[in-house]
């Protein structure tokens, strides 16, 4: 990331953002100006980013929760932060950069492990268990004292990443309902001691690459976290900014290997080989055109999307190979679709090849079908402005719609029940 490009940029937040997330083409520019009217809506404290797995949504939500305080600072100070502001990875703020901010990554992890890490824990609730605070405390306080929040903190309200939301508990989205209603919660092992509880009025993002409407998560929680919903184009969506990414990728895999060499030129003479470091110092990373049509022409649903391209293009700097031999390597990235132009038919069809049980084409055409009308009457359920086009359209209040809605999936449901197969066909003697 070049300094001088952010400085340049940093008293306007359309500018900035072309800095933070560049791109020309028009899903790029969608998502940069949700950012700002999201940062600039003091009621939006609830938002969905969706996107395929390594499109950038935890580098997106850095961005966001920069944006959601810079947009109210004055100039002066808008300059500072963004004179200071430190990278770890290509347009990746790091998260020492912004004291307001956590994010947590909800798979794999057990309800009490995760009741903790989110709401905190006491001293004793566990055995060997040291008292800390869950990760929205500390965005509300911005790692600060409890009664000397940073001025961020204080100003944002704190800004919190669940990051993979599709894996929530259901056991625990009450609770997590609670905390976004602004009603007290507590730490674990100290339910209801008010020396213990706290109330969150910060930002919440919800992140996923699955469908965060299939019914996962409780509609009334869902409808909270999808105030704003943004979705992170892959590189499938990309393919006329191409080129663009790839130039980007390249000066930043480029830059990053010569900071490497500069800090061990900084290094004793004993320690390091100058040799050596004069050596690596003439290698760099270039492709022709013919490499970036390659590259642009590919799959990118199950190569790891951003994430995937740059590890190729480290494979060609590191280990001296070509485009292709790099693109070869076995990767072990689920296929997600498209956030523009998702092949759903395939989709469905991958999704019956991946069964574990025998079945049949009807029945398994009819949970199709039935998954189906669940997802389309969640998403009309949680989603007011689509219920009411929907209902518009069809001559009916909402209402009857949400009425005939219930006795849709009701009857789908009783329909796929009777015409399923026994689990059991043999006879009985």
């Amino acid at each position: 990331m070049k300094k001088e490009l952010l400085i340049a940029a940093a008293l306007d937040d359309e500018r900035l953002l072309e800095v933070l997330i560049p791109g020309r083409g028009p899903v790029t520019r969608k998502v940069r100006a949700q950012i700002r009217s999201f940062a600039s809506n003091p009621a939006a404290r609830g938002a969905l980013i969706l996107g395929p797995v390594g499109a950038g949504k935890s580098t997106i939500a850095r961005v966001i929760s920069l944006m959601r305080y810079l947009h109210w600072c004055p100039d002066d100070k808008r300059m500072r932060i963004v004179q200071h502001l430190v990278f770890d990875g290509p347009f990746r703020i790091d998260k020492k950069s912004l004291n307001w901010f956590e994010e947590m990554n909800l798979t794999g992890l057990t309800d009490e492990m995760a009741q903790a890490q989110l709401f905190g824990v006491t001293k004793g609730a566990a055995t060997n268990v040291s008292e800390r605070r869950g990760i929205f405390e500390q965005a509300m306080n911005g790692h600060f004292a409890k009664d000397n929040k940073s001025e961020a903190a204080r100003i944002t309200g704190g800004v919190v990443l669940l990051d993979e939301i599709g894996d929530f508990s259901p056991s625990l989205q009450p609770l997590l309902l609670m905390l976004l209603t602004s009603a007290e919660v507590f730490r674990l092992g100290r339910e209801g001691d008010p020396a213990y509880g706290y109330s969150y009025r910060g930002v919440t993002l919800g992140a996923t690459w699955k469908d965060p409407f299939d019914g996962r998560l409780r509609p009334d929680l869902l409808s909270r976290l999808a105030h704003f919903v943004i979705r992170i184009p892959g590189l499938n969506d990309r393919r006329d900014e191409f080129e663009d990414i790839v130039s980007a990728m390249l000066e930043d895999i480029n830059d990053t290997h010569k900071n490497y060499l500069d800090g061990l030129d900084r290094e004793s003479g004993e320690a390091v080989s100058r040799v050596k470091i004069k050596q690596e110092r003439v290698r760099t990373l270039t492709l022709n055109q013919a490499s970036v049509s390659f590259l642009r022409d590919l799959d990118w649903s199950w190569r790891g999307d951003l994430r995937g391209l740059r590890q190729i293009l480290e494979r060609c700097f590191y280990e001296g190979i070509s485009v292709s031999e790099a693109a070869a390597a076995p990767v072990s990235v689920e296929r997600t679709k498209s956030t523009q132009t998702g092949d759903f038919v395939r989709d469905a069809i991958e999704d019956i090849c991946r069964g574990v049980h025998a079945s049949t084409l009807t029945r398994e055409m009819n949970r199709i079908e039935s998954q189906l009308r669940a997802r389309l009457a969640a998403k009309l359920k949680s989603t007011p402005e689509l219920r009411q086009r929907m209902a518009g359209r069809l001559g009916i209040n909402d209402h009857e719609l949400k009425r005939q809605l219930n006795s849709l999936t009701r009857e789908r449901s009783a329909i796929s029940n009777s015409e399923a197969e026994p689990a059991n066909t043999g006879d009985k003697n």
